[in-house]
């Protein structure tokens, strides 16, 4: 199934009003296209309150050439200020051997051809995720997977990632490759990266608009790979 443009629509406005509230807070945010009209809900530690009509002309002009005819005019502010969140520090994620890591090929293909199937599209993780709500975690088995699709033969990865166990537990791997072990695959990953490392990787908004936008020239900073990753 494409991933419908009605769904990437969501997920680019989430990321634009967290792009409002800032990456750095601690803050999540999910819309969902009720067909009428777009609820906004959400949590953040942010005091600073988003007038959301302040910001609906920004968004319809700036991106106006993906949108086309779609505009958004009716919303349903929802979002809770002042918040104290946890920060996610378990994630489990599924990547395949593609452009955009996070997507199959075949999700990615004319996503604006689309047949109507649901009333109800919402936005998806990580988009409209701070930094610390597991987008830089996510940011950080994403530049894994590229890594490790680079030995071949892996045409999907599943990363199970838990910064509150230590060692080797940290860490599952789980892919499709009968080449390799899972382990010999696990092995290698903390070989050679350290999870628990998560310094926050510095986007321009135009790089985290093209990534809710799927554009296919994705952040060098996360796609870049190192000669030291090694299976054997």
């Amino acid at each position: 199934m494409n991933l419908k443009k009605k769904t990437i629509i969501c997920n680019l406005f989430a990321d634009f009003i967290l792009s409002k509230i800032g990456l750095d807070s601690t803050t999540k945010i999910q819309v969902t296209d009720c067909l009428n009209f777009y609820t906004i809900n959400g949590e953040t530690n942010s005091n600073v309150v988003i007038n959301i009509n302040d910001i609906l002309d920004e968004f319809n002009e700036k991106f106006k050439p993906f949108l086309g005819d779609v505009k958004i005019e009716k919303t349903i502010d929802m979002i809770e200020y002042y918040h104290d969140l946890k920060p996610i520090k378990k994630l489990k994620f599924k990547f395949f051997d593609s452009t955009n890591n996070l997507y199959s090929k075949e999700m990615l293909t004319n996503p604006e051809d689309e047949v109507v199937d649901s009333y109800i599209y919402t936005s998806t993780f990580p988009y409209g995720h701070s930094y610390n709500m597991g987008r830089i975690l996510l940011y950080k088995m994403k530049n894994i997977a590229y890594n490790v699709f680079k030995v071949g033969y892996i045409k999907w990865l599943e990363l199970d990632v838990n910064l509150n166990k230590k060692d080797d537990y940290i860490l599952e791997v789980n892919h499709n490759s009968k080449a390799y072990k899972d382990n010999t695959i696990k092995s290698a990953i903390l070989d050679v990266f350290d999870l628990t490392e998560l310094t926050p990787i510095n986007l321009t908004e135009d790089e985290i608009f093209n990534e809710s936008l799927l554009v296919e020239t994705d952040s060098p900073k996360i796609t870049t790979t190192t000669r030291e990753f090694i299976v054997v």
